[in-house]
Formats: C-alpha cells, structure tokens, sequence
C-alpha cells in the first residue's frame, strides 16, 4: 500500500498528486457558486428590505398627516 503512494524516491506519486488536483478544482467550483448564490440572496433581501421600509414611511406619514389633521381642526 505505502509504495503505491510513494515511489522509491519518496516523491508522492502521480496519482495523488492528481487526487488532490482533483480535490481543489472541485472545491473552488463549489466556492464559487456558494458565494454567487449569496451574493444574488443578498441582493433580493436587500430588495425586499427596501421595499419594507418604504411601506412602513409611507404608512407612518399617512398617520402622522391624520393626526395633524385631528389636532389643527
């Protein structure tokens, strides 16, 4: 077993060379669409956050008018 992993020179073979070649390009492709997916999460919660807040200003003015309006009458 250990002289398929090692040759006599005590180089690590090919194969595990390739193995963890293998390993890297695998989890770099991986990284990349974790980070991709976030990045378009993140850009519908901001959205959805901006949208919120919008509606909640606009629903405290519309208040805050009628309050106005009860007090100046």
């Amino acid at each position: 077993m250990i002289n398929k992993v090692y040759s006599e020179r005590g180089q690590i073979s090919m194969e595990l060379a390739i193995l963890i070649l293998a390993a890297v390009v695998v989890s770099t492709i991986a990284a990349y669409f974790y980070i991709k997916e976030v990045r378009d999460t993140w850009k519908q919660v901001d959205e959805s956050v901006n949208n919120v807040v919008s509606a909640l200003n606009n629903k405290t003015m519309n208040i805050t008018k009628k309050i106005q309006d009860n007090i100046l009458k």
